[in-house]
């Protein structure tokens, strides 16, 4: 039986309180496949990519994948300036 993964679309400019709802998501779906839509999204700091990196590794573990899907331009080079476009490869997203 295939899990149907749960999603998450990011929003164009990740604040404090979308990274606290990124995480409270990412918790209630700990045992299903995360797909997060990233088209849109324009800003994209340090605590969105900790928060993300911090259920990547989690889910390690676990089998559970987390996939960035559709990766804006604006999400990519806040990755690339972070030193963090590799998240983009652990989570089998397009690089």
């Amino acid at each position: 039986m295939t899990v149907e993964p749960a999603t998450y679309q990011l929003p164009e400019n990740m604040r404090v309180e979308d990274c606290v709802a990124l995480d409270q998501f990412l918790r209630d779906a700990a045992d299903r496949p995360v797909q997060l839509d990233a088209a849109q999204t324009a800003k994209f700091g340090g605590l969105a990519a900790q928060v993300i990196a911090a259920h990547q590794k989690i889910r390690a573990g676990g089998g559970a994948t987390l996939v960035i899907d559709a990766p804006s331009d604006g999400l990519r080079a806040a990755l690339n300036t972070l030193g963090l476009l590799a998240l983009l490869d652990q989570q089998g997203g397009e690089t």
